[in-house]
């Protein structure tokens, strides 16, 4: 589903070349502001952003905490680029071992944006699939303490409907 929020507009460009399009924005020091204006046109949907991430996180080179930058400024690119957050964690929870180091940057940015995500979920802007942050459970509940499972939690008491 391209778009799931207002302003997301009919992706126009295939999902490898929305996928170079974030590498791009992973990568030494990005003319971000090429990147949010590709990502401001409407080229991109969040449907093809959500598939490509999906493959991107299986290469070590991708590092979804670059990618969150793109974020940073301001939530107009939220409605395009969410399922970096939701991808990124779902990734993260299937993972065996220790966390990702980029994970930390990526739950900060969730919550910071929790109320959004929590909203356009609740209104149907996010698929319910996604809307239920899958992973995002079992990151809050794995053993030991870490800044991770602390964010994770706090995520998911940001993120479940009262």
């Amino acid at each position: 589903t391209d778009g799931p929020l207002p302003g997301g507009g009919a992706a126009t460009l295939t999902t490898s070349m929305v996928a170079v399009v974030l590498v791009g924005a992973c990568h030494g020091r990005p003319d971000l502001y090429s990147v949010r204006s590709i990502l401001r046109e409407g080229l991109i949907g969040a449907g093809s952003v959500a598939v490509a991430m999906r493959a991107l996180l299986t290469q070590p080179d991708v590092s979804p905490a670059r990618l969150v930058r793109l974020l940073e400024p301001d939530a107009s690119l939220l409605p395009v680029l969410w399922p970096v957050l939701v991808e990124s964690i779902r990734h993260a929870a299937g993972l065996d071992g220790a966390v990702p180091r980029w994970l930390n940057r990526v739950l900060d940015i969730a919550l910071l944006y929790a109320p959004l995500l929590r909203e356009a979920g609740c209104r149907g802007m996010i698929p319910a699939a996604d809307a239920a942050w899958p992973g995002l459970a079992v990151l809050a509940q794995r053993p030991g303490r870490s800044a991770a499972t602390t964010k994770a939690a706090a995520l998911l008491a940001a993120l479940v409907p009262a």
